[in-house]
């Protein structure tokens, strides 16, 4: 009896570890979602990835509340257009229904035509399960990271 109890246990904390895994994954798989949508100018399906009460955090702007300002923002300027775009999850912490995501994004843009150096952040998302499962962003905050950075890391060939 004392080895049955054990085993459903060890079980039990097996199906745990590999639902938090799945939502990892799911979690990468909608941030990759976002910046392959971003490459491609695709605001709607950006959009689509937060919640409808999300709240983004761009540095140096006021808070920006609901999918359709969210919208707004990205649509803002047509001069300006991604042409690289990653994010690299430094810690995922789930609880629950929420996520934790901190690491630092990446990011290479075009802008009146003139192609412009990588440059990088530091993001902290907080990514909300929907009631289908889905993983949605629910607050996005970014900021730059200082000069020296290239030096120290190798992110894009």
């Amino acid at each position: 009896m004392k080895y049955l109890l054990t085993l459903i246990i060890f079980a039990a904390s097996c199906d745990a570890v590999l639902a938090q895994n799945a939502d990892q994954i799911a979690i990468q798989k909608a941030a990759d979602r976002f910046s392959d949508a971003y490459v491609k100018g695709d605001y709607r399906t950006m959009v689509s990835i937060y919640t409808d009460d999300a709240v983004l955090m761009s540095p140096g702007q006021d808070m920006i509340y609901g999918r359709e300002a969210i919208y707004k923002f990205w649509t803002r300027d047509t001069t300006y257009h991604q042409i690289f775009h990653k994010s690299k999850s430094d810690k995922l912490e789930i609880i629950g229904n929420l996520a934790f995501d901190n690491g630092y994004w990446y990011s290479q843009a075009e802008y009146g035509g003139e192609k412009h150096d990588l440059y990088s952040g530091k993001y902290l998302i907080i990514w909300k399960k929907n009631e289908q499962g889905e993983w949605q962003m629910y607050h996005d905050i970014w900021n730059n990271r200082a000069r020296g950075w290239e030096e120290r890391e190798k992110v894009k060939d």
